[in-house]
């Protein structure tokens, strides 16, 4: 009885102080809202920003509608720890991201295997890479391209859209 006394608060703290110590990797887009006009390129930055400068890397996915977008590329692309990204976008046929609005999406990754990225000698916010997309010339309207992430063990994925007005 006097053992239940002591262990109830204990047990009901600590999800919360596991909330509490839980720290975020972020990637934010240069620019939230693009303008562009039908049959015209695209090109934004996603930045990267993290309160642990020794991960073991970040997992990225960026989902949108072909109909709307073509993907062209990644242009930019961190090297450090770097594993690898799609030339083509994949069809999204078991709807990962739980948008059905969104048909395609690409990867793009890094890795650390002892858990040093992006590193500390590394500035944060950093330029994490840039991506490159193409409005389709019959398209008009307002076009999504959504961020996904896996992140390192230990932390959570905060990841901002990126909306395309297209006029």
């Amino acid at each position: 009885m006097k053992l239940t006394r002591y262990l109830l608060p204990l047990l009901v703290t600590l999800p919360l102080l596991h909330t509490a110590l839980a720290t975020e990797q972020k990637v934010t887009p240069s620019e939230t809202t693009v303008q562009s006009s039908s049959g015209e390129t695209v090109e934004f930055s996603l930045n990267y920003e993290a309160q642990n400068a020794k991960l073991a890397g970040l997992g990225l996915s960026l989902y949108f509608n072909h109909a709307e977008l073509e993907f062209l590329g990644f242009p930019y692309c961190l090297k450090n720890g770097k594993v690898g990204s799609d030339k083509t976008a994949n069809e999204d046929k078991k709807d990962k991201d739980k948008n059905p609005k969104t048909d395609r999406f690409v990867n793009v990754a890094w890795l650390s295997v002892d858990s040093e990225w992006p590193g500390d000698e590394v500035a944060q916010p950093l330029a994490l890479c840039s991506v490159k997309f193409k409005v389709n010339k019959n398209f008009k309207g307002e076009a999504q391209v959504s961020l996904k992430g896996e992140a390192a063990e230990g932390e959570t994925f905060v990841g901002h859209n990126v909306k395309i007005t297209v006029h």
